[in-house]
């Protein structure tokens, strides 16, 4: 009977590097977000759901693309 130990150590692993908010695509697409909704200055509800309409239109379709190399 093997176990779990020895099945795990046949397993191949993929090793992930550290968090990093600076590598990962959705944390800048936010803080993207956030900087150009500061900017508008909006005050009401109607007023940001406009302000982001408008901000979305700005985002390039290459930065929300994300790649996975394990």
């Amino acid at each position: 009977m093997t176990t779990a130990r020895a099945i795990l150590s046949q397993t191949p692993t993929c090793s992930v590097p550290p968090y990093s908010p600076d590598l990962n695509p959705i944390e800048q697409a936010f803080a993207k977000l956030k900087a150009l909704l500061r900017k508008a200055e909006e005050c009401t509800r109607d007023g940001l759901w406009a302000a982001i309409g408008r901000i979305i239109d700005l985002y390039k379709p290459d930065e929300s693309q994300t790649s996975s190399k394990c």
